[in-house]
């Protein structure tokens, strides 16, 4: 989160603007984050904000006739920057603006039994081996979207606060490193990247509430 204090720092520091000032936590596809927004002009506003999110969730799947058990990790980590213009000089806006993405998906295999027999030979759950996988994205990604709640200069001291918009991420990598008899299985994750190619976009959908700290 080096990248979002930074950020709010230098938000912090724009001359004359202190009195316009409000922060707005919220949750929702990006998973729970915190803004920090301060005007910049009568219908614009520079607001700052983060992510963190991390879930672990184990599940099973096969491979051929071998059970496998995968620890999954699920990481949403961001930083971004927006611009929110506010044309009727009310709640309502559109919003530009930048990610710095670390979201990434992982999951570590095992087998699930204690040894697996193919053919005329049977192998240990040592000698089948492991698997680890890993989805990631590039790290900067652009941000569009509408929404309303003003975080800066609102009338109100507490307002609810809604975005939705689209996140613009770019194909993901998916890697794959083997060990062992299922090495094999590793071979696969160049055909797994390409089917997941249309995956460039990813909806954001955010509800929180605006807090007005200065006037």
């Amino acid at each position: 989160m080096r990248t979002l204090l930074l950020l709010s720092l230098c938000l912090c520091a724009l001359p004359g603007q202190a009195q316009r000032l409000g922060i707005a936590p919220h949750l929702g596809t990006l998973g729970p984050g915190l803004d920090l927004a301060v005007q910049v002009a009568a219908p614009l506003n520079l607001r700052v904000g983060g992510h963190y999110l991390t879930l672990s969730r184990d599940y099973d799947t096969s491979i051929e006739d071998l059970k496998v058990n995968f620890e999954g990790d699920v990481r949403l980590v961001s930083a971004a920057a927006f611009l929110d213009y506010h044309p009727f000089k009310g709640s309502f806006r559109l919003t530009g603006g930048v990610f710095y993405n670390d979201n990434t998906f992982s999951g570590k295999g095992r087998p699930d039994q204690a040894s697996y027999t193919s053919g005329n030979i049977t192998f240990t759950r040592e000698e089948l081996g492991t698997i680890d996988a890993q989805l990631t994205f590039p790290a900067l990604n652009p941000y569009a979207g509408l929404g309303f709640g003003n975080v800066a200069s609102g009338r109100r001291r507490l307002a609810f606060m809604l975005d939705l918009g689209a996140l613009y991420q770019g194909p993901p990598a998916f890697t794959m490193t083997c060990t062992g008899a299922i090495s094999p299985t590793c071979e696969q994750a160049p055909e797994v990247e390409r089917k997941m190619e249309s995956y460039k976009v990813y909806p954001v959908l955010s509800l929180g509430l605006a807090i007005r700290i200065a006037r």
